[in-house]
């Protein structure tokens, strides 16, 4: 079980979607809208945005973050602790656990031998250019919604490669390659499935 499972079945029962990869990205961006986005400070450094739903970037995982904030009275309130020691949810993981279930079944159906500990969901996030210290190995980048633009750019040795992927996936070393968003309108999702280098090391049961 947990992000990190990598079972499979010849057959499997689906709970959330179809196995038709268009109808199942438009529920995907059904069940995001119902989510309600934020940014924590990493990515408010990144683009500095008010907390009010319209944009937002949260990782869906595991953090070993545990202090969280003081209460009214002063105490101090930590995260829910996680099934790995010295691990906690993070704030969205909390609020909406059956994502972790449609993330592993949209897994399961697309990509399914690709194993993962986070997912970065994005809400009209237009990331700047950046490499991704902390993660190790390929990420997998969906994007859904009623937009126009938001193409990722790549930069690869040979060259910068855009690509368009709405309603597509993509698979790429985020670690090894600067990447960004290009400028977009309308409403845009994506969700990266990637795998924290510090999470691997640390995701063993208690």
């Amino acid at each position: 079980g947990g992000l990190t499972s990598g079972d499979t079945f010849s057959v499997f029962y689906m709970t959330y979607f179809t196995s038709d990869f268009q109808t199942d990205c438009g529920l995907i961006f059904s069940y995001l809208e119902e989510v309600y986005f934020y940014s924590g400070t990493e990515r408010q450094n990144m683009i500095r945005h008010r907390n009010d739903n319209s944009k937002g970037s949260m990782n869906y995982g595991y953090t070993w973050k545990g202090y969280l904030k003081r209460d009214e009275l002063g105490n101090k309130v930590f995260r829910t602790a996680s099934p790995y020691k010295g691990l906690y949810k993070t704030k969205v993981m909390d609020e909406y656990p059956e994502l972790e279930f449609i993330f592993n079944e949209f897994r399961n159906l697309y990509f399914t031998d690709f194993e993962y500990t986070s997912v970065q969901m994005n809400k009209n996030f237009k990331c700047p250019r950046h490499i991704d210290g902390t993660n190790v190995g390929e990420s997998v980048l969906l994007c859904v919604g009623d937009y126009k633009g938001g193409e990722l750019v790549v930069e690869y040795p040979d060259g910068d490669k855009i690509i368009d992927n709405k309603n597509g996936l993509y698979k790429f070393n985020g670690a090894l390659h600067y990447h960004y968003v290009k400028d977009f309108e309308g409403t845009r999702y994506s969700l990266v499935f990637f795998n924290n280098k510090n999470m691997k090391k640390r995701m063993i049961k208690n």
